[in-house]
């Protein structure tokens, strides 16, 4: 026997965003690779409005997510080239505009 879990209860992450939808992020959900270039892991979790550490306004856009420069203070996590291949399918650009 094994539950399954409730609809209503499946986590919506960045990904699930639809083309011109903002949303707000932890920092960490944004990665820097070893040539400086910036990703969004698309399988983090948002929050419509700032809430807590939830504070980088992102907007979806077509092929890439933008970063609202006011709102990322520097905070990330650094993406080993390891990292960029096993993750690629959950990593999308970033455009800090």
């Amino acid at each position: 026997m094994q539950s399954v879990l409730p609809e209503h209860m499946i986590r919506v992450t960045i990904g699930d965003l639809v083309l011109g939808e903002e949303a707000y992020i932890l920092p960490w959900s944004i990665a820097i690779d070893s040539k400086n270039r910036m990703w969004i892991r698309t399988d983090h979790s948002f929050n419509p409005a700032p809430f807590g550490t939830s504070r980088v306004r992102i907007t979806r856009r077509n092929g890439y997510y933008s970063v609202d420069s006011s709102t990322f203070d520097g905070g990330y996590f650094p993406l080993s080239d390891h990292d960029l291949v096993q993750w690629m399918d959950y990593l999308a650009p970033v455009v800090l505009e």
